[in-house]
C-alpha cells in the first residue's frame, strides 16, 4: 500500500492506495494453473514478454513484502521548482492555475504567481494546497505524501 493525498469532498487529504493496482502478484506452476490464475474474479491478464508470463524476480518480491510489512510506503515529495506551472488544490483559489515561485518559511508556504489581467499577482498560501500541473490525472489530482 502507499500513502497518497487525494481529492474528496473538494479537499486533499491523506489516504492509502494500492502500490499496483490491479496486479496480483502469485507464485505459482502455470502449466498446471494458467487457466484458473487467469479467469480469477479481478485478475485482467497476466503480465507477458512475448508469449511467455514475466517472472518478478524472488529478490524483488522480498523487497516489496519487507516494505509491506512496515505499513504503507511514503514517498518523498518532489520539491516544486521556480517557473514550473501548479494548479491550487484547495481553499478559496481552489482550480486555478499558478506558477510557482518559491518556498517560504522552511517548505510550509509557497508565494505563487496568478495571472491577472493587468499582471501577475503573487499569492502565499499553504504547500500542501498546491499540485503540480503535470500530476493532474483525467481531472483528478494525487500528490504522494
Amino acid at each position: 500500500m502507499l500513502k497518497v493525498r487525494v481529492r474528496r469532498w473538494g479537499k486533499l487529504v491523506p489516504s492509502i492506495a494500492p502500490l499496483f493496482p490491479c496486479y496480483v502478484f502469485a507464485f505459482a506452476d502455470l502449466s498446471h494453473v494458467y487457466a484458473r490464475l487467469k479467469y480469477t474474479n479481478g485478475v485482467r491478464d497476466i503480465v507477458c514478454g512475448g508469449d511467455e508470463p514475466l517472472v518478478v524476480p524472488e529478490s524483488i518480491m522480498h523487497q516489496v513484502k519487507l516494505h509491506c510489512e512496515q505499513g504503507p510506503i511514503v514517498l518523498p515529495l518532489r520539491r516544486l521548482v521556480k517557473g514550473e506551472p501548479v494548479v491550487i488544490a484547495e481553499g478559496r483559489l481552489q482550480g486555478f492555475a499558478a506558477v510557482f515561485e518559491r518556498y517560504l518559511s522552511g517548505s510550509q508556504r509557497v508565494a505563487l504567481l496568478l495571472s491577472s489581467v493587468n499582471s501577475p499577482v503573487r499569492v502565499v498560501i499553504p504547500a500542501s494546497s498546491v499540485e503540480p500541473a503535470a500530476e493532474m490525472i483525467n481531472g483528478r489530482q494525487g500528490r504522494l505524501l
